[in-house]
């Protein structure tokens, strides 16, 4: 069922078995495994139905990283969290992300991907996906009459699948809405944790309408879901005791901050002929035919091999096919110039132009010499051929422990400290970008694919751009002196509260996060319920 935290008597303690805080993927994913159980289930989220603007204020934060974005324009707080707005890729972690790599310093994941395997496949109908099946070439080359666009030992072709996207917020609301054992209470903003005497114990945790109604919930359990940069939050806020904040003995909550690092152009690929033939490569997704729930993309990634050689982190290519017009247009412009005596405006950006699609125009060129085309100067016809693409680069980024998020000196409207940012990106970081296009250019010219021209602005810090993929924060470990939450994703330390979250990744693979979040949501939810059989 439904409440409103303005309804809830002022200054009422609450009882629960299980008290979730968030109302995002995680928490909507716990709450409904919880459903229908005999355990009574607090769902406790700062916003409401719909978006609010005040309530949305509440993200806002210290950003002191090389890259400028506002911390309130890269999450959603309201029901259903950042689902309201994720674009539904979906892809399991690899083999090789969940186990140590010699190029990262830090203790890998406790866990393997045999460990998570069964809720991936359950989390596939979570996320309203088809079959748990994903880098299997032969089986989608059954059901989709695929071939690969190249066949090296150094990348391989990966396939995701895409989610409706799944509104976590708008699919579940009514199971939740009907449910005699959850309680969904909205506008209930958790501002802090209070714990026993020895801080080894979560008592209560203290809860407020953004217009000043406060009240406690009282659980057995807790967990918290409030994604990658708000969960650091509350457990540094939770400091009246333990005063670095809750579960960080070790000084770890809010370290080895992560995001995927984006880079939207960072290289062209032209084609030495049309490669329309291969369109799985070049759009988003493609329906399958005899799975009619399942849409699939196709990207490329490194092989284990090409990642333990070159010391390197995952990665992952998509092929943006890109009009060869700017360029071409820029000749026109010139050319008519000319011809009519005098020299074009911005004769220079003209020219940085041509050169900076010199294949095109010499392909173009080539073909109105030889009549393959029409006249340079004349109309050119539409057409469907690929013969260039833009790489969209994506990267996992290496564990940092300078990366990190901590408490700003700025203060919210409950007067709490807000969140401060500081993403740092490495020379690791900038060494797997470098060989990422590297490796893609050398792989086209082996195979007589076309030729690759890499962008030089990946030398600067700037250049790379978020994916609003917040991790790392609360990072799963064996030993506390090397992260925040064991296996079972519990705090260290701290009996009875439970993170669940992006922020215990401990590295983040090249795939976007929703689906292994909601994997490890659904095993938590499944430890969660032997802890009170």
């Amino acid at each position: 069922m439904f409440s409103h935290s303005s309804d809830i008597r002022r200054e009422s303690v609450i009882d629960a078995d299980v008290c979730i805080i968030g109302a995002g993927c995680a928490g909507i994913t716990l709450a409904t495994e919880l459903n229908g159980s005999p355990l009574k289930v607090i769902l406790l989220e700062s916003g409401d139905l719909e978006y609010d603007e005040k309530t949305q204020s509440l993200y806002q934060g210290e950003n002191i990283s090389a890259n400028p974005l506002k911390l309130e324009d890269v999450r959603l707080r309201y029901f259903g969290g950042s689902t309201n707005h994720w674009h539904g890729m979906c892809h399991p972690l690899n083999e090789i992300d969940l186990l140590p790599r010699k190029e990262i310093a830090y203790p890998g994941w406790p866990i393997t991907l045999n460990d998570l395997t069964p809720f991936y496949v359950r989390a596939q109908k979570v996320c309203q996906l088809g079959p748990f099946v994903y880098d299997d070439e032969n089986y989608w080359r059954q059901q989709m009459n695929f071939s690969p666009l190249l066949s090296g030992n150094l990348l391989r072709t990966s396939f995701f699948q895409l989610s409706p996207p799944t509104r976590f917020g708008a699919v579940y609301r009514e199971v939740l809405k009907k449910s005699a054992n959850v309680e969904v209470i909205l506008n209930a903003n958790a501002l802090e944790l209070e714990s026993s005497g020895d801080a080894d114990h979560v008592t209560q945790v203290r809860v407020a309408h953004i217009n000043g109604n406060t009240f406690w919930v009282k659980a057995k359990k807790f967990v918290l879901s409030a994604g990658g940069l708000e969960t650091p939050r509350i457990l540094l806020l939770s400091n009246k005791i333990q005063k670095k904040g809750l579960g960080n003995g070790h000084d770890l909550v809010g370290r080895y901050y992560m995001d995927h690092l984006a880079n939207l152009r960072s290289g062209t690929l032209q084609f030495i002929a049309d490669q329309s033939k291969y369109p799985w490569y070049f759009k988003l997704g493609t329906k399958v035919n005899h799975l009619p729930d399942t849409t699939v993309g196709v990207l490329l990634t490194p092989s284990t091999e090409l990642i333990k050689k070159e010391g390197i982190t995952n990665f992952r290519i998509m092929l943006l096919p890109t009009p060869e017009e700017k360029g071409i247009d820029s000749v026109k412009s010139i050319i008519s110039g000319i011809k009519s005596g005098h020299i074009p405006d911005d004769l220079g950006g003209h020219i940085k132009n041509v050169l900076s699609e010199i294949d095109s125009v010499t392909n173009l060129a080539f073909k109105n010499i030889f009549h393959t085309n029409k006249n340079l100067l004349g109309a050119r016809e539409k057409s469907t051929a690929i013969t260039r693409a833009d790489i969209d680069l994506n990267m996992e980024q290496l564990p940092n422990r300078d990366s990190k998020v901590s408490l700003s000196g700025q203060k919210d409207v409950f007067g709490q400290n807000r969140l401060k940012l500081d993403w740092k990106i490495s020379e690791m970081d900038k060494k797997t970008a470098g060989k990422a296009l590297e490796t893609i250019a050398l792989e086209c010219g082996k195979y007589n694919l076309g030729r690759v021209r890499i962008s030089d602005s990946l030398k600067q810090d700037t250049s790379f751009e978020t994916s609003w993929h917040h991790m790392g924060t609360t990072r799963m470990s064996v030993s506390p002196t090397d992260g925040v939450v064991n296996v079972d994703c519990k705090v260290h330390g701290v009996d009875n509260l439970f993170i669940a979250s992006s922020s215990v990744f401990t590295t983040g693979g090249w795939a976007n996060p929703t689906l292994t979040i909601t994997a490890l949501s659904i095993r938590l939810a499944d430890h969660l319920k032997t802890l009170f059989s």
